[in-house]
């Protein structure tokens, strides 16, 4: 899933747009973005309190601008408590669709897409 980032301008104009009253498609259009992205900021920005253009400072821009942090489901909970025995596999030269056979034996169901990419990113893998 890509994620687009938007500057601080259009950023504070999207936030302006959306405290005028526009809709999210509205501002999409006008902003020439997604109506998702456009969606996934306005949450952000409800979730740090903003209600009024006076609430924009350069640091609330800063921070909603930054990438957040992807939703983690229970897939990767699961994995998480597991890393230290993944990571071992991984060491001892195991092959990523063994180790997801292995998990699946276990009990742990997760998708091997998701224990790749947790490889990835916790572990640095490859």
């Amino acid at each position: 899933m890509a994620y687009r980032s938007i500057s601080a301008f259009d950023l504070r104009e999207l936030l302006l747009l959306w405290q005028a009253g526009r809709g999210v498609k509205a501002i999409a259009r006008w902003l020439r973005l997604d109506p998702k992205t456009v969606r996934r900021y306005i949450t952000l920005a409800r979730a740090r309190g903003v209600v009024c253009a006076d609430d924009l400072t350069t640091e609330l821009l800063d921070a909603l601008a930054r990438r957040p942090e992807p939703a983690r489901g229970p897939s990767w909970a699961q994995l998480a408590t597991l890393g230290g025995a993944i990571r071992t596999a991984l060491l001892e030269g195991d092959p990523l669709t063994a180790i997801h056979a292995r998990l699946g034996a276990a009990g742990v169901r997760v998708s091997y897409a998701t224990l790749r990419r947790f490889a990835r990113r916790e572990l640095a893998w490859r």
